[in-house]
């Protein structure tokens, strides 16, 4: 019998994780099990580790990017099977159970957040994805944010929309734009000014532009109003994939300020991936929760038509590409503490993975 061990968090602002026996996991009745080949490593990480927030009980385990293989399946399971090549969610951060996070040998992950992968695409690549489609889905697609209709993997059909993605390069950047673009929009990004061209290039955004830029106000403006004076292209809002306090009073709040006395816009849509603070009232913003695209808890009307209509499909045809590309710092339970410590130092359009 295969025998499960973890990288557990023992307290608040504990380090290193520590690397010892867990129980293994048994699947729900929608459940799988996966045998983790690669982990990813996300801010959400650190910041757990630092604080002990979204927790719960200690120890436990952390971690939501996991790519392997399916090694058991719940009792209502039908779409999946021992053996497929998957990446997924996992959702720790919302049950507060230690077989539901990453950072172990083997994981239970709910199968609406599953997805499999091309027999091409290595789990090292697969595990940038998982968490980045969740957090990017809601701000895209709920009617609570910009309500843009579904994404398609084939039959992209162009409407008259752009948006705005600020921190383009971010792994919820790269899959933002990706999504967007899926859905046929005309899709803008900021990046920093070495990333401006892998953005073009790889990730498929329209018009890239470098946040640092001191015109980069004036300058997003001025595209938004040719696209609409040009192609009658509509301006849907702004998804932050950043979301540091400076941003919109020194960015997003002019650019929307501009936009206005332009009438290019007739409301303030903003999607965060914080929560957003001492914004002006006709700001609609809205913070985008991932554990969300579980069902019961908000999303059902388009999380089915992301991660089980979409994703498999769009990982065939490369409508949904693996971006940013992995930064492997390491190999077994041991190194996750390094990939943490990386992330935290700072990557630029990089996701850190550990392979398992």
């Amino acid at each position: 019998m295969s025998q499960n061990k973890a990288a557990w968090l023992d307290g608040k602002d504990v380090r290193p994780l520590a690397v010892r026996p867990a129980d293994m996991p048994k699947p729900g009745p929608s459940e799988v099990i996966v045998k983790n080949h690669a982990v990813a490593i996300n801010p959400l990480d650190w910041k757990m580790q630092d604080d002990g927030s979204y927790v719960g009980t200690f120890p436990n385990v952390i971690g939501t990017d996991i790519a392997g293989e399916v090694y058991e399946v719940g009792s209502e399971v039908k779409n999946f099977k021992i053996g497929d090549r998957v990446l997924a969610h996992c959702t720790g951060i919302m049950d507060k159970k230690p077989q539901s996070g990453a950072f172990q040998l083997y994981t239970a992950v709910h199968c609406a957040l599953t997805s499999r992968i091309p027999d091409s695409m290595s789990f090292t690549d697969a595990t940038v994805l998982p968490l980045a489609i969740s957090t990017a889905a809601p701000g895209l697609y709920s009617k609570d944010n910009l309500a843009l209709p579904p994404p398609s993997a084939t039959s992209i059909q162009p409407i008259h929309k752009s948006i705005l993605v600020w921190g383009g390069s971010s792994s919820v950047g790269s899959v933002t734009i990706q999504l967007a673009k899926a859905s046929g929009l005309t899709v803008l990004a900021t990046a920093s000014a070495r990333n401006l061209d892998a953005l073009k290039s790889e990730v498929g955004v329209d018009h890239a532009f470098d946040y640092k830029s001191p015109s980069v106000v004036e300058d997003i403006v001025a595209t938004v109003k040719n696209l609409k004076d040009s192609r009658g292209i509509e301006f849907a809002g702004i998804y932050d994939a950043i979301s540091e306090p400076q941003i919109f009073p020194e960015a997003l709040g002019p650019i929307f300020e501009n936009l206005e006395s332009e009438k290019l816009i007739s409301a303030k849509k903003l999607a965060t991936v914080l929560p957003p603070s001492n914004l002006p009232d006709d700001v609609q913003a809205k913070m985008v929760l991932a554990g969300m695209m579980l069902p019961g808890y908000g999303y059902e009307n388009f999380a089915p038509g992301v991660w089980a209509n979409f994703v498999p499909e769009a990982l065939e045809t490369a409508t949904l590409k693996p971006l940013p590309p992995p930064l492997v710092v390491g190999k077994g339970l041991e190194a996750i503490q390094e990939g943490i410590d990386q992330n935290k130092k700072g990557v630029s359009y990089r996701k850190v993975v550990v392979e398992l």
